[in-house]
C-alpha cells in the first residue's frame, strides 16, 4: 500500500541514528509511530528520513478525514 502511495523515495539512501532508512515503510504501514519517532529524530538531531517520514504520515491522516 504504502509503496503505491509514494513509490519515490529511496529508504534505503537515507540515514537513521541507526543505519538506513529500510525498514521506515513497513514501521508506517503497522503503525509503529514509537519506533518510528527514534528514527527520525534523536537526541534533539533531525534525520535524512524526517522530512520525507512526515510528508507519508501527513498524507495518511489526510486520507483519514
Amino acid at each position: 500500500m504504502l509503496d503505491q502511495q509514494i513509490p519515490n523515495i529511496p529508504w534505503r539512501q537515507m540515514t537513521t541514528p541507526y543505519g538506513r532508512g529500510t525498514a521506515i515503510p513497513k514501521l508506517i504501514e503497522q503503525e509503529q509511530y514509537t519506533q518510528l519517532a527514534e528514527l527520525i529524530e534523536h537526541q534533539g538531531t533531525l534525520w535524512q528520513v524526517t522530512p520525507w517520514v512526515l510528508l507519508v504520515l501527513l498524507k495518511k491522516l489526510t486520507r483519514k478525514n
